[in-house]
């Protein structure tokens, strides 16, 4: 991971800023968008994909608001919130990842 983002994407295999959305499987980064398009059409897939992208959107947002926050008791209590974010972003990435092509 550098200081412009995690890497290229395993699908596109173009760069990854930390602003975009993301995510990662067991062959590395990719983008939400290239993850999402892959994914099969299933209404189950579908609304795991949709519960991904809003935890992928509050860790960016989690992310903004560390660079703002100075209080060192609310900068924990945001850092907290983007580790569950990512917890859960990971969890739900792997259900998509493991559903039936």
């Amino acid at each position: 991971m550098g200081a412009t983002g995690p890497g290229n994407c395993s699908i596109c295999q173009q760069a990854i800023s930390w602003s975009q959305l993301f995510t990662f499987t067991a062959k590395g980064p990719l983008h939400f968008d290239c993850f999402r398009k892959q994914a099969p059409s299933d209404p189950a897939t579908q609304g795991v994909l949709q519960a991904l992208e809003g935890e992928l959107r509050l860790i960016v947002a989690y992310k903004g608001l560390l660079g703002k926050v100075q209080n060192p008791e609310e900068k924990a209590l945001l850092e907290g919130f983007e580790k569950d974010a990512e917890r859960h972003a990971a969890r739900l990435t792997k259900m998509a990842d493991r559903a039936p092509k």
